[in-house]
Order: structure tokens, then sequence, then C-alpha cells
């Protein structure tokens, strides 16, 4: 597997590893942060069997509990940001279930480079 390709339904790889190395790359290419949302694990024996991992933007974040005491809150930095893989294993080998690649801000790079 190169780690050159774009994502896309269907793509596998052999390792959670693997599969986390792949989408590093692709945020880097592409001038995102990544972040890894949650991964499953199988309780007999804790093998990874489906996660997921998304851009550093997603979700958003919760109201502060003592936001009366914070001096200098930290800037809210997330915009619910959808671009996501999903993956889960199948046969041995980890396969993309869900892919989503549409941005709802700016990315670090130029607006001319194109992923």
């Amino acid at each position: 597997m190169t780690l050159n390709a774009i994502p896309s339904v269907g793509l596998e790889f052999d390792s959670v590893d693997t599969t986390w190395q792949f989408w590093v790359e692709y945020g880097k290419k592409c001038g995102f942060g990544v972040r890894n949302d949650y991964l499953n694990k199988r309780k007999v024996d804790g093998l990874i069997t489906s996660g997921r991992f998304v851009c550093c933007k997603e979700g958003s974040r919760l109201k502060d509990k003592r936001s009366y005491l914070v001096k200098k809150p930290r800037a809210d930095t997330r915009s619910g940001c959808p671009v996501r893989i999903s993956f889960s294993l199948r046969n041995g080998k980890y396969v993309i279930q869900e892919f989503e690649e549409t941005h709802n801000h700016l990315s670090q790079r130029t607006k001319t480079t194109q992923c």
C-alpha cells in the first residue's frame, strides 16, 4: 500500500498503525491536522475491530463548567469539520468503510492545493 494514495472506500491496510500513518500523511499533504476519534476493541483479546480518524477541527468543545473562574480562556479551535475516515476489520485487513473529504474551514495550505 502506497502512502501517496487518496483515501477511498474499500482501501485496505494490514494494521491500524499503517492506517493511522496513511491518515497522517494524507493530512500533511492536504494541509490539515488529524486526530484519532475512537477505536473499538474486542473484550476477549483486545484486537481493534473498528475506528475513526478525523480532522483536528472535528467536533466542538463543551462549555467550561468553571468559566466564571477562568481569566484567560483558550481559543475555541474546533469548527465541527466533517472530514474523516471510518474503518473496520474484514478478513484480517482494515478496510475503509466511510470517507468524507469536504472541510468546513480553510486548510493551513493555500486554496490552490488540491487533494
